[in-house]
């Protein structure tokens, strides 16, 4: 299955590309998903994104599966299905 993932902020110049296509086999979760991308980009998504020793998302990192925030579904536990959006984004912090 095919699942969009969309890259904000910092991390699309980290990963020279705003968004691809990932082909995930059928019933991957969130969590295979982050694997898969630390597998292709190595250290880039480790240091910044995924941290496989705790299996967890950066706390510093925004995840939506489809505009949702993973942590408010089922973390990474979250069951994906063809055609989602995963959006990876950095915290914003600023203000007037």
């Amino acid at each position: 299955m095919m699942i969009q993932v969309n890259y904000f902020g910092f991390l699309r110049s980290k990963l020279s590309k705003s968004s691809e296509a990932i082909c995930l086999s059928d019933g991957a979760k969130l969590r295979d998903l982050l694997l898969s991308l630390a597998d292709r980009y190595g250290d880039n998504v480790e240091t910044y994104v995924f941290d496989r020793v705790s299996s967890d998302v950066k706390g510093d990192i925004v995840v939506n599966v489809n505009d949702m925030p993973h942590r408010r579904i089922q973390g990474l536990e979250t069951q994906l299905n063809e055609g989602d959006r995963v959006d990876l984004m950095p915290m914003f912090a600023g203000g007037g």
